[in-house]
């Protein structure tokens, strides 16, 4: 909302993340109703992903931090890329 002064610019971006995990959460949530949700990603991420998952008070943990580095190889090896 900068373009119509409700919001900081500054906060813009904070913002717009909120905007996204939620939309994402949402979908999941959706998609996989009774999954046990496991986050994966850079630290800061990962924080706000479960901020916003405990504020809905739904359980979810952190993966490991090799979690998304592992997966894109078994990706890779599957496909026959490596």
């Amino acid at each position: 909302m900068p373009l119509r002064g409700a919001l900081a610019e500054d906060d813009a971006g904070e913002y717009l993340s909120g905007l996204l995990i939620g939309a994402e959460i949402a979908e999941g949530r959706r998609l996989f109703p009774e999954g046990a949700p496991a986050v994966a990603g850079a630290d800061a991420l990962v924080a706000r992903y479960l901020a916003a998952f405990a504020s809905l008070e739904i359980s979810a943990t952190a993966a490991p931090a090799d979690a998304a580095a592992r997966g894109l190889l078994r990706l890779a090896r599957a496909a026959g890329v490596v």
